[in-house]
């Protein structure tokens, strides 16, 4: 009994965000399962658009489907970059609580949305981007993520962050694992729309758990107390005091760089900083064609794909949570030699991906996949170490932003141009890719030597 009261005491928003993870992962195989169906139905009226062995090499409709998720990518994440900023600041000027809600009702809306175009497969398929818009103006993923973990850092001591960040990351794992997994089983199961609704019954029970659970936490204002002073000062107004949080994040990223001590660390940072967005946007456009490559290698779809992507991110989640620390902290190894395992462990199986001709060689590269997270976890952590304490959070919204522009990018490029490379090798940007980690790499090659020849004439 006392364990289950620990437990209730202490549980934050690491529900919600299992919940969200849990209904995004269980949509990712089935949404691009979605536009190749109604694609399909789109081009042709004489073929069995629900039959993958009949259409999985068929380039013109790999190329539909394609653009389709461009535009969905487009629609989404152009204005969830503006509103989660903007979400941001309310969050740290007015409440912390409403701004975890908004996305949950995007949410919402988008499910409705879904289920009538599923239950109605002949509409137009550009009808589905309407869900994207709606969701990109409530905040999109980068809002719940942001808006979630501020509130668990304000409504948090200080010495338990660490246990909290880590509960988060952890509810993160466990969501995207038990989603990617079901997802393809699930959909031959119960069907398309059936599958949003029970996505909107997995966020209507976040939304409640927000509701019921987060206490609103309000921003305490700056008074400055003076009992001579008889001057009354007026208020500002939420409007002014949103507008007034924009200015200081995007000024505070650039007085964070500033604050930095030395033009050593400056350079580290900035390299840092560099060789995550080459990491970032890389890899945002292998996810964003992963499951069209698949489809056409090895004529998988949503299930395959759906088992394949919940083992890589269980195996993710287990190296990250086990091994990272036991490597960092038990044996000494740096950030930077774990960060350049995890690019040479992405290298590897991005060139053994692009050659891919049967389903047990691509589930045994999967495993090698496993240090993925090394990437981004060890790089945050190297700038976590450069930048001031009190400046942690402008270095995370600045993470944030350049996640938010990489994505978009990336998803311009890489699902204009792979279409393209199917009529001569279709592993063409999965080379290019293990090509380009070479850059941060070599990056973090030279920032690890320029920290050992400085460690050895200061010694």
């Amino acid at each position: 009994m006392n364990f289950f009261k620990f437990l209730f005491d202490n549980v934050g928003m690491e529900p919600a965000l299992f919940l969200y993870m849990l209904s995004t992962f269980l949509k990712y195989p089935v949404f691009q399962s979605l536009l190749y169906e109604k694609s399909c139905f789109e081009r042709y009226t004489d073929v069995d658009c629900t039959n993958v062995s009949v259409v999985f090499a068929d380039i013109n409709l790999q190329a539909d489907a394609n653009y389709m998720y461009l535009l969905s990518s487009v629609c989404l994440t152009v204005p969830s970059i503006i509103i989660a900023l903007v979400l941001g600041s309310v969050s740290d000027v007015w409440s912390a609580k409403m701004p975890m809600l908004i996305p949950f009702v995007g949410l919402i809306f988008c499910d409705i949305n879904y289920i009538v175009q599923c239950t109605y497969m002949e509409n137009n398929i550009n009808w589905l981007l309407l869900s994207d818009i709606i969701f990109g103006v409530t905040g999109g993923f980068t809002a719940i993520i942001g808006t979630i973990f501020s509130y668990s850092t304000k409504t948090t001591l200080a010495e338990f962050r660490s246990e909290r960040m880590s509960a988060l990351e952890g509810s993160i794992g466990l969501g995207g694992t038990i989603g990617y997994a079901i997802s393809g089983s699930l959909r031959e199961l119960v069907g398309y729309a059936n599958i949003f609704l029970i996505q909107a019954f997995l966020h209507a029970i976040g939304f409640a758990y927000i509701l019921y659970f987060a206490r609103d936490v309000v921003a305490c204002p700056n008074h400055q107390e003076n009992e001579e002073s008889t001057v009354e000062f007026e208020e500002p107004t939420v409007t002014r005091k949103i507008k007034d949080s924009l200015r200081e994040t995007l000024t505070g990223i650039y007085d964070m760089f500033k604050k930095v001590d030395s033009r050593k660390l400056k350079l580290a940072l900035a390299l840092t900083l560099i060789a995550l967005g080459i990491e970032l946007f890389v890899f945002s456009g292998i996810a964003d064609i992963q499951f069209s490559y698949f489809r056409y290698a090895l004529s998988w779809g949503d299930k395959q794909f759906g088992w394949f992507s919940g083992l890589g991110y269980g195996c993710n989640t287990l190296m990250v949570f086990v091994f990272y620390p036991l490597l960092h902290y038990k044996m000494r190894i740096t950030d930077t030699v774990l960060t350049m395992a995890g690019i040479i462990s992405k290298i590897i199986y991005c060139t053994l991906l692009s050659f891919v001709f049967s389903d047990w060689m691509a589930y045994t590269v999967v495993v090698i996949f496993s240090l993925n997270r090394f990437v981004s976890t060890g790089m945050r952590a190297i700038c976590a170490d450069v930048v001031q304490y009190r400046d942690q959070g402008k270095l995370f919204s600045l993470i944030a932003l350049i996640e938010g522009v990489t994505n978009l990018l990336a998803s311009l490029l890489f699902n204009s141009i792979y279409p393209k490379t199917l009529h001569f090798f279709s592993g063409t940007m999965f080379l290019a890719v293990a090509v380009v980690l070479l850059i941060p790499f070599a990056l973090l090659s030279f920032l690890r030597r320029y920290r050992q020849h400085d460690e050895t004439n200061e010694s």
